[in-house]
């Protein structure tokens, strides 16, 4: 779960919101065992248009970044590479004509 940037003097931008990624093992999904990676990514934007512009440049970002994380698990460190296969949902509150939209077109 990754947080995404807010518009403080914008009190319709009340809520921290966030994203969450997951990577899902294509070859399972699908049979093949050359299937890539997918990359899933959730999230719920801002009722104000200037957050969601900003928050779409993050996940955007997001999206393209090489992070490292912990699995508490097993107590080691796994790298994350991002997948070529993308799938961003939610509930984006925002027309289709919006910036916000077009740019992650």
């Amino acid at each position: 779960v990754l947080l995404l940037p807010r518009e403080l003097r914008d009190p319709s931008d009340d809520h921290q919101r966030t994203v969450l990624r997951v990577q899902l093992d294509g070859s399972s999904l699908v049979g093949s065992p050359n299937a890539l990676p997918i990359d899933v990514l959730t999230t719920h934007l801002s009722l104000s248009e200037r957050a969601r512009d900003l928050s779409v440049r993050e996940i955007s970002r997001i999206s393209s970044c090489r992070s490292t994380y912990n699995n508490n698990e097993k107590k080691e460190n796994r790298s994350y590479q991002p997948s070529n296969v993308q799938l961003l949902t939610g509930d984006f509150n925002a027309e289709p004509n919006e910036a916000a939209l077009q740019y992650l077109m």
